[in-house]
């Protein structure tokens, strides 16, 4: 009888012992297909997520430039946050230096950072949002106001690179 006792206990053991693996096994196969599946709703994101950057204009002063650059939504998703956005900037100064920026949002015109001046359903006829106020809605353009020191060289080319928080980043070249 004690030959039979030992081999039950001995048999629950190995059944517990083979249980918790099994589980252990579950438990990752379901976070690795948690992960698969996060990954690839990023990834589909990604290729309804479009931006374009349609005109760059610029307004040097004696101290400083002013760049307005207006961009498309031209993905199938809405922007709203655009402290997320990543803004920036190549352009010789009055000195002929090279002058390489990564710009912060400011929501106000700031030295060195960029604010959101409007958005519109169509920036060239001045034709305002009508839906989701300071959300970049599909189709729709939104202007940005890049404040930058020292001054941009006037007759020199520059480049301004948007990049959104979903999507690939969109460059223009400008002249200043």
């Amino acid at each position: 009888m004690s030959n039979a006792v030992i081999s039950l206990i001995a048999l629950a053991i190995m059944i517990s012992s083979v249980m918790a693996v099994l589980n252990s096994m579950f438990e990752s196969n379901q976070k690795t297909s948690r992960a698969f599946i996060s990954q690839a709703g990023a990834a589909v994101e990604q290729t309804r997520a479009a931006v374009e950057v349609i005109t760059v204009n610029t307004f040097s002063e004696s101290t400083n430039s002013k760049v307005d650059v207006t961009v498309r939504n031209t993905g199938e998703i809405e922007y709203g946050d655009f402290q997320d956005w990543d803004v920036n900037v190549e352009y010789l100064d009055q000195s002929s230096q090279l002058n390489t920026k990564r710009l912060s949002y400011a929501s106000t015109a700031t030295d060195d950072a960029w604010t959101v001046q409007a958005i519109y359903q169509d920036s060239s006829d001045r034709t305002a949002e009508i839906v989701g106020s300071n959300v970049l809605n599909e189709g729709e353009e939104v202007v940005i106001r890049l404040q930058i020191i020292p001054a941009i060289l006037g007759e020199s080319t520059g480049r301004v690179v948007v990049t959104p928080p979903v999507g690939a980043p969109s460059s223009a070249f400008f002249s200043g």
